[in-house]
């Protein structure tokens, strides 16, 4: 009887729970990290969805234009829809389309600027600034 002390039992079990309580600390720490990471990243996906989608588009200056079947993408489709619903940045309108002859100006039909004729040109000797 006189060997069995309960000093060392209560020894080991100290050590035990110092240890278990090292482990806990480190997994806390590591777990809150993870989190923060996960967070960080959820955070940026978020960021790119945000300029991915058609509202920062809209915020942009630009509209989206919806008929009866969706989302319109043409001039054509635009013209035979009965409704149109136009979304800007603000809010959306409601229009009707009304068939025009006027057709899109030509970009290819716009005057360029043509090369200086002979009569624009300096005369002999005294040089050109351009």
């Amino acid at each position: 009887a006189v060997r069995l002390s309960p000093r060392p039992i209560e020894a080991e079990t100290r050590r035990k729970r110092d240890a278990v309580g090292a482990v806990a600390g480190r997994f806390r720490q590591a777990a809150l990290a993870q989190s923060q990471t996960w967070r960080a990243r959820l955070e940026a996906l978020e960021r790119v969805r945000q300029t991915l989608g058609y509202t920062a588009t809209l915020a942009r200056g630009y509209a989206v234009v919806r008929g009866g079947d969706g989302v319109l993408t043409t001039r054509a489709e635009a013209a035979n829809a009965a409704r149109l619903e136009i979304e800007f940045r603000d809010g959306s309108l409601a229009a009707i389309p009304t068939a025009t002859s006027a057709q899109p100006p030509d970009l290819a039909k716009r005057a360029r600027p043509s090369a200086p004729k002979k009569r624009d040109m300096p005369p002999d000797g005294q040089g050109n600034l351009f």
